[in-house]
């Protein structure tokens, strides 16, 4: 009896969804038409008209058979509707209000009925977190939404503790005693104790640079300027001043040496004095033309205005394309050790740092941690003044003088930046002025890459220090995530594969399902455990990048379509096609490829069903989540603890109404909503 019903609930359940997301919220209409071109309204409601009359009407459930008995039990006291919400939990909530329209009394009573274990099917309901058919039970027993109870259990957090996974190395202190160890050995393995003369000078192996007689520094420097007033085509210059002495004579020779940044060598020139005292004169004439101060102590150098700018040239690693790292495979039967072995293969790494800095080009010097930073927060202002310039571009009355003084604080703020992060990719001449959000968000993106390789870094430099401890436990250990081998047999397990099945990996290799409980994001993710539009979304990546994400969650992309395809805004960007998520992910060491099922709090979500390639705007101020509909979704969805995971196959929308997208995309705009609790390994 119950399963023909299901079954017919089920096929109803799929219609049901499916004319839910072809019917447009208001909102959402409004901001298509603004922000698509392709088609006129007119076209658009034809297109509508046209769909509704190809869609068949949906089936509606019959109860065939009157005599039925509902009030049947099983022999732990399970009736009907214990049924419908467990095992699985479908959340057909068109056959609840179907039973009710048959049998109200009967329904209402089975609802309050108790199993043997203490449970009314509407606490196991309210337990399991099937919010839908809660509120339609709730509904029939006329039961206020806040002041209904759980029998026998208290509403806890369903998320794992993770206090025992705090890591007890100091891995901050290993990596940085590591990185010391080896530039200390790399300095003394290919740089003379003293520095020698630049090479362009002439005089590298002839001459010697000489000593301040007051502060005792060598008389040696690299300055830079960058003033953008010159247009787009900016100043952005270096400059490098150098006092040595020939060793075989009383002879002093000045070598200046300036150029454009990212430009080659530049121009240089070298002038002789035949006394230290002209020498020094005119060196430290240059430095204050240059600089706008004394030539002093250089720990004391102070940075003026329209004046060259000190450049820090002490060498400091950057990211891992610097560092040698001893590494030796060895054969792992455990999976999780297989896994860990294979993320963090440091050749793959160094790999990925020399493709992320292709265009950071620093010819004077490594560049610091710090400047980095620094250079964040520029673009930060960078943000706030192009924020300004719309807000003054928008009011009535405002003048030609009030735009240029905003667009004369974007050159400002873009020279800072450039001070602080000499890029060097600008071979042609032009320097980007930071006045628009695409051009920020570029560099942004750069900083990104800088950032996130600098985990790997850490992690794998620090374990290289600890020979005392096997390398594949101290960064499991330094990760701080719990890993757990699932059982192709496991229901999860099942669960996930039919997922995978269903949304377009019917011919994929699976290896194997690691269970994630990754601390920092799981901490991160308890203010939303109880947000009541949670779904399992796919999130594919580079093999690489599982250490970064693994250990402290998420980076926020900005929009950047030329580089990282994100058309919609900043935010983690997620799917509910494996298929669409799997392009994403590269092959590792080991030719094994990672996808990461998320546990995605959605919150309000703003849905998307009708938009073309010029859209590029956020979501509306006040959603958490945005929901880009594709030709493609999967039709309907069971809860697993309140979290809806799509199992069934994909159905197809109009091509006129949700095209180009072939598959849905998900954005969400705070990381910490995204919880990555499985790692699907494949090929």
């Amino acid at each position: 009896m119950l399963g023909t019903l299901l079954g017919k609930g089920r096929k109803r359940k799929a219609s049901e969804n499916e004319d839910d997301e072809r019917a447009e919220s208001e909102d959402g209409s409004e901001h298509d038409a603004d922000s698509t071109g392709s088609h006129s309204e007119a076209e658009e409601q034809e297109a509508e008209e046209e769909e509704e009359r190809r869609t068949p009407p949906p089936k509606k459930i019959k109860i065939c058979n009157k005599k039925l008995d509902l009030m049947l039990a099983d022999r732990k006291g399970r009736n009907i509707l214990h049924y419908m919400v467990e095992p699985i939990q479908w959340e057909n909530v068109e056959l609840l209000q179907q039973l009710h329209k048959e049998a109200p009394a009967k329904i209402k009573q089975l609802l309050q009925q108790k199993n043997k274990e203490g449970n009314t099917p509407l606490d196991i309901a309210m337990r399991t977190k099937q919010r839908n058919i809660t509120a339609a039970m709730r509904t029939i027993l006329g039961t206020p939404t806040k002041k209904a109870k759980i029998a026998n259990e208290e509403s806890v957090s369903d998320l794992p503790d993770v206090s025992d996974l705090a890591c007890k190395y100091k891995v901050d202190e290993d990596s940085e005693m590591y990185i010391q160890l080896w530039r200390v050995e790399n300095e003394m393995d290919s740089e003379p104790e003293t520095p020698k003369p630049s090479s362009m000078s002439g005089y590298s192996e002839t001459a010697d640079l000489v000593r301040c007689p007051v502060t005792q520094q060598l008389m040696a420097a690299v300055l830079n300027k960058t003033d953008l007033n010159y247009g787009r085509y900016g100043f952005h210059n270096f400059y490098r001043i150098e006092l040595m002495k020939r060793r075989d004579t009383d002879l002093w020779i000045l070598f200046t040496n300036w150029g454009r940044i990212g430009q080659g060598i530049g121009e240089y020139q070298t002038t002789p004095f035949n006394n230290m005292d002209a020498a020094l004169k005119e060196f430290k004439s240059i430095w204050r033309s240059k600089t706008g101060q004394d030539w002093g102590p250089l720990d004391k150098f102070q940075n003026l205005p329209k004046k060259y700018r000190l450049v820090e040239t002490t060498k400091r690693l950057s990211n891992m394309s610097d560092i040698t790292l001893p590494h030796k495979e060895t054969k792992e039967e455990d999976m999780v050790r297989r896994t860990i072995q294979d993320i963090s293969n440091p050749e793959k790494l160094k790999d990925f740092a020399d493709q992320i800095n292709w265009n950071v080009s620093c010819p004077f010097g490594h560049i610091t941690e710090a400047a980095i930073e620094r250079a964040r927060a520029v673009l930060d202002k960078c943000e706030e003044n192009v924020q300004e310039l719309e807000k003054t571009l928008q009011k009535e009355g405002h003048t030609d003088i009030d735009v240029l003084k905003i667009f004369e604080k974007s050159r400002e703020l873009s020279g800072e930046f450039y001070e602080n992060f000499p890029v060097g990719d600008f071979e042609y001449g032009e320097v980007t002025i930071f006045d628009n959000v695409d051009e920020i968000n570029r560099a942004r993106d750069t900083l990104n890459r800088l950032t996130e390789v600098e985990v790997a870094t850490r992690l794998l430099t620090a374990s290289a220090q600890r020979p005392d401890v096997d390398r594949i436990s101290y960064i499991t250990a330094a990760l701080e995530c719990r890993f757990t081998e699932m059982s192709p047999s496991d229901d999860m397990s099942q669960k996930i594969l039919r997922y995978i099945h269903s949304t377009g990996g019917a011919g994929t290799k699976i290896k194997g399902i690691l269970a994630l409980t990754p601390r920092k994001a799981t901490l991160n993710f308890e203010k939303f455990v109880d947000d009541e539009n949670q779904k399992f979304l796919w999130h594919g990546t580079k093999a690489v990048n599982l250490l970064s994400i693994l250990k402290d969650g998420f980076l926020v992309d900005p929009r950047n379509t030329s580089i990282t395809g994100r058309l919609f805004g900043d935010g983690v960007y997620l799917s509910d096609a494996f298929e669409k998520s799997s392009h994403y992910c590269q092959t590792s060491a080991k030719n094994n490829k990672y996808m990461m099922l998320c546990r995605t709090a959605l919150g309000k979500n703003y849905q998307l069903k009708s938009w073309n390639y010029s859209y590029g705007d956020e979501m509306p101020k006040g959603y958490d989540s945005l929901h880009v509909f594709g030709q493609q979704y999967p039709k309907t969805s069971i809860t697993i603890n309140g979290v809806a995971m799509p199992l069934c196959d994909f159905g197809n929308h109009s091509q006129n109404r949700y095209a180009p997208l072939q598959f849905s995309e998900y954005i969400v705009k705070d990381s910490a909503r995204v919880l990555p609790q499985y790692l699907v390994i494949f090929q």
